[in-house]
């Protein structure tokens, strides 16, 4: 398992979370939620909707390019 890219987000937390020597120092505790398999996971309506709004947004920007691709195939494919 990979320290770094571990994270411990216990929404009905019950301050575990933060006691010394229950989880390793060095894994990330985020507050508001986590993005887990692209999708959120998170009881606070701001960080659900900020996450919904980057990937619409991305989304938007990807779909813009398509054209450029010149394979209908490939463009239909992946729309």
């Amino acid at each position: 398992m990979n320290i770094r890219k571990t994270e411990i987000f216990w929404p009905s937390c019950d301050g575990n979370k933060h006691r010394g020597g229950f989880f390793p120092a060095d894994i990330g505790r985020p507050a508001f939620g986590v993005k887990l398999l692209g999708g959120a996971v998170s009881r606070d309506k701001g960080f659900i909707e900020g996450l919904a709004m980057k990937i619409t947004s991305r989304t938007a920007e990807l779909m813009h390019l398509l054209p450029q691709s010149w394979d209908p195939q490939s463009e239909l494919l992946l729309l």
